[in-house]
């Protein structure tokens, strides 16, 4: 990732959602500006359709993700990122219920070295997992990644998509308010342009998620090498790794135009999405034809999404 100098992060602070994210207080948000004719003719940020990869003048997605900075074409993650905390509407987490549980080293110890005993546990034979039961919103659940949770699953992730994390093991740059070049980062400037603001005409900042997290240790990042959403890439089904009831946090200027993924909050057919019915059934409200999935308004940070997985993996049962 290119930065912009400055001494410090940018002063960005969306608003503090009250459960599930709670990380921001409502502050007043510099709101995108207009972007003159000539500006970079890579993005349009109002009114003109999904961005295609030729507009970018890079490769088709998936792009390996990584730590920053424009990614060559390449995979998914082959795991899930250990420590990284995920949001399941289903009956069914995907990886470990993040529920406070005290764990063994010996069985655990990746995710052990990750988190270590800061949410619990003797730090020498064992150790406990955060408890995000207070800060699960509308009946969801966090799972927490552990690798023997998930296997060799690749968790891959949507460019612009908000990754909470338990531990010191990260994918993607923190969303920390700071300012960002576009020159290198198109990518990302594509899908959030600077409606989080900006500090000059080739710059923007990302969402800042530093100021409140719900638990001490618990952080997150910005995915900015990974699958773009919104160029029509032909995708039938979410991207390899993401779990059917997952529900995803975009930061995106745009609505996420990805096959897979459904808005929050919205009815689904029955008959069309049989497995995420199978997992959520009518605990959101619904009829036997027609199932809803949760309504997270209240819970979502100013100027970001929430989406519901519903063509990824099933994931595996655990306790």
């Amino acid at each position: 990732m290119n930065f912009v100098d400055e001494d410090e992060p940018s002063e960005v602070n969306p608003w503090i959602p009250r459960p599930a994210l709670q990380i921001m207080k409502s502050v007043a948000l510099r709101r995108a500006q207009v972007i003159t004719a000539g500006f970079l003719a890579l993005v349009c940020l109002a009114g003109c359709g999904p961005i295609s990869n030729s507009a970018l003048g890079s490769a088709s997605p998936p792009v390996a993700v990584g730590s920053g900075g424009d990614a060559a074409p390449g995979q998914v993650p082959s795991t899930c990122g250990i420590g990284e905390l995920i949001l399941m509407a289903g009956s069914v987490a995907a990886g470990l219920p993040a529920h406070g549980q005290t764990l063994n080293v010996s069985d655990s110890p990746a995710l052990f070295a990750s988190i270590g005993s800061k949410y619990g546990g003797d730090g020498r034979t064992t150790f406990q997992v955060p408890d995000m039961r207070p800060f699960e919103p509308n009946g969801t659940t966090y799972s927490i990644c552990d690798t023997s949770g998930t296997g060799a699953t690749a968790h891959g992730c949507y460019v612009g998509q908000i990754r909470t994390w338990a531990g010191t093991d990260e994918s993607g740059i923190d969303a920390d308010g700071r300012s960002y070049q576009v020159a290198g980062n198109q990518w990302l400037y594509s899908q959030i342009g600077i409606q989080y603001g900006s500090s000059g005409q080739d710059s923007f900042n990302v969402p800042n998620l530093s100021s409140a997290p719900p638990l001490d240790g618990i952080h997150y990042t910005i995915c900015d090498n990974g699958v773009s959403p919104n160029d029509g890439n032909g995708y039938t089904s979410a991207i390899p790794g993401l779990y059917t009831s997952e529900l995803v946090l975009a930061a995106n200027m745009r609505n996420v135009d990805a096959a897979g993924l459904a808005p929050a909050g919205t009815s689904l057919p029955q008959a069309n999405n049989q497995g995420l019915e199978a997992l959520i059934g009518t605990r959101f409200g619904g009829t036997s034809e027609q199932f809803e999935v949760p309504q997270l308004a209240a819970e979502t940070p100013q100027l970001m999404h929430y989406y519901i997985v519903t063509g990824g993996e099933f994931p595996p049962r655990r306790s």
